[in-house]
């Protein structure tokens, strides 16, 4: 959803086009996926998984399920305090007014956010978001739900992502260790860093805690992590089209969230790909991240350019 949105979206940001024109496009594309991903599976395949979980729960033993409930009890408090608590940061003042333009007036980025003045074109901060107008997202959904964009971001956004940062932990886990039990002690120490790891503004577990909906706070606490499971897994599959393929919308979900996930996603990608290359002995996983990192090239020039 977030690489179709900075595919979208971009392009017609440069060409100044209505904000809803972005929304009816992103619509049609996700129903478009949707549509091609329920032609690629039958009913039995999801039957099949759900048979798969049912039984893997069902073999959970009682000292195991302690320590489930102890890693679900520690992401359950963080998303409670983060959907409940109020997070106030100073970037507020240019991010949610730039969606509450694109909710509102029907225009992306050509609004003075301090000033609420039209004028017509990208000035000062407004020029770093037209490559990653990761708060226009934020609006859209906002209006295809009718929730105020800031509630959107402070109350909705923060539960979901969350969620979707420790899935990505999980998955680690998975890659790292062979026994539940050494899974569930892993992202229960993950989520104690994050609860007591605030000494500084600037660490990941208070991007995750206590900024997530800003872009830069999602590169942080999501992208990140997950581009390092994509690479556990291309160390089983050096020539696995599919995880490059996944690398590469992962790399412009990332160009979406901000100028530094443009930056910093192909950084990763580019330094983990030539470690790979000399652990795997396959020149294969040195081409194919490369070309995993073409979306941050074409938005890294837009951002230039601009």
């Amino acid at each position: 959803m977030w690489a179709v949105f900075e595919v979208i979206a971009v392009p017609l940001i440069l060409l100044k086009k209505s904000f809803m024109l972005v929304v009816a496009l992103w619509v049609i594309g996700i129903i478009i996926i949707l549509f091609i991903n329920w032609k690629n599976r039958s009913f039995a395949d999801y039957k099949l998984m759900l048979q798969c979980e049912w039984k893997r729960i069902c073999t959970v033993q009682c000292k195991e399920m302690i320590w489930y409930l102890i890693m679900f009890g520690l992401i359950i408090y963080q998303i409670i305090s983060c959907v409940l608590g109020t997070q106030l940061d100073e970037d507020d003042s240019r991010f949610v007014v730039n969606a509450l333009e694109a909710y509102d007036h029907n225009s992306m980025f050509l609004i003075n956010p301090a000033t609420g003045e039209y004028i017509g074109t990208w000035i000062g901060e407004l020029v770093k978001d037209v490559a990653s107008p990761w708060m226009i997202y934020i609006a859209m959904i906002a209006k295809i739900v009718h929730i105020h964009p800031t509630i959107m971001a402070h109350t909705v956004f923060p539960g979901i992502l969350v969620m979707i940062a420790y899935g990505i932990y999980w998955m680690i886990a998975n890659e790292l260790f062979h026994k539940r039990q050494e899974r569930t002690l892993f992202v229960i120490f993950v989520a104690l860093i994050n609860i007591h790891f605030t000494n500084s503004v600037y660490t990941s577990s208070v991007f995750l805690l206590t900024r997530i909906w800003q872009g830069k706070a999602i590169v942080a606490g999501i992208m990140i992590p997950f581009i390092f499971y994509l690479f556990l897994r291309v160390y089983q599959k050096p020539c696995g089209k599919q995880l490059y393929i996944l690398m590469g919308i992962v790399d412009a979900a990332s160009c979406l969230m901000s100028g530094m996930g443009i930056m910093l996603s192909a950084l990763l990608i580019g330094i983990m790909a030539l470690y790979y290359t000399l652990l795997c002995k396959n020149l294969n996983v040195l081409k194919y991240s490369f070309m995993a990192c073409i979306p941050s090239v074409v938005f890294g020039i837009i951002y230039a350019i601009i």
